[in-house]
């Protein structure tokens, strides 16, 4: 009797065991999940927006751009101000973002072939300086970027996610934005309708 209530103990323990370990399982699978799809959480959302359709997005998108002043990565003070009377491209990314490191190339390729008709400005977001000005070495990047570490200048434009790249013409206004990691195609596509705009 006492062996049968040892054995029957012993089966539900190892199934409460089983239980805790696929729970334990599953919760690894969903934080993994999680971690990996962050820096560009809201790709699926807006990418269902990416059959790309100037028109409708000239005409839907358009907003006045969030103004905003700061420390860049060098220490020099700046602002949105200083950037005004040519089109603009701001380019919220982080050193620990991947989708970032991704498409930096992409933009510091489009920025060599149209800087001297449209303005590039970086936002390092929620990171280290040292780790910015890392990332920022590592791909010889040759414009500013803004050292955001609050998070101020990106909430004010809406980021909940990276990377993400503002699209805004000569007048300050907001044409297009890209949130996720952009193609070179998807780029040039923006550039072409900033241009267009401005």
């Amino acid at each position: 009797m006492i062996i049968k209530s040892c054995a029957g103990l012993a089966g539900r323990l190892s199934g409460k065991i089983w239980m805790l370990n696929t729970l334990k399982l599953l919760l690894v699978a969903v934080l993994v999940l999680g971690v990996s799809a962050g820096c560009s959480l809201v790709n699926s959302q807006e990418d269902d927006e990416a059959q790309f359709d100037k028109d409708q997005l000239a005409q839907v998108q358009q907003e006045p751009a969030a103004e905003f002043e700061g420390e860049l990565l060098d220490g020099e003070e700046a602002a949105f101000a200083d950037y005004s009377g040519k089109p603009l491209i701001i380019n919220f990314w982080a050193s620990w973002c991947s989708p970032c490191r991704a498409e930096m190339p992409e933009l510091i390729e489009a920025y060599e072939t149209h800087k001297d008709d449209i303005q590039f400005i970086g936002v390092n977001f929620r990171d280290t300086k040292a780790l910015a000005n890392r990332f920022y070495d590592e791909f010889e990047v040759p414009y500013e970027s803004f050292f955001d570490q609050s998070g101020k200048i990106g909430f004010s434009y809406g980021v909940r996610a990276l990377p993400a790249t503002f699209f805004i013409d000569s007048e300050g206004t907001i044409i297009d934005r890209k949130l996720g990691a952009l193609s070179r195609e998807e780029l040039d596509e923006r550039i072409d309708l900033l241009l267009d705009e401005s």
